[in-house]
């Protein structure tokens, strides 16, 4: 498949999920990202998050997995999964 041709992917094995997108509500676009978004989203607080995680009981990180044939179907570079 050629760059920017479209790719038809039959998802006929995946029945029982439905896709579908939801706009918030509440969402505020017009909102700025101010000083109590930077107090939380930064990265030292990334990075206090991640150490907390990681030393969890139990905890392991889990793997993104590949998906060659999805990728090839969609005609992009590189398609990944991550099971949460």
């Amino acid at each position: 498949m050629g760059r920017g041709a479209a790719a038809v992917i039959h998802l006929s094995n995946f029945t029982r999920f439905s896709v579908a997108h939801r706009a918030n509500p509440k969402a505020r676009t017009d909102a700025t990202y101010g000083a109590r978004q930077r107090a939380v989203l930064n990265r030292a607080a990334f990075e206090q998050a991640k150490h907390e995680i990681a030393a969890w009981p139990g905890y392991a990180p889990t793997p993104l997995v590949i998906l060659p044939g999805l990728t090839r179907c969609a005609g992009i570079a590189a398609l990944g999964y991550k099971d949460e």
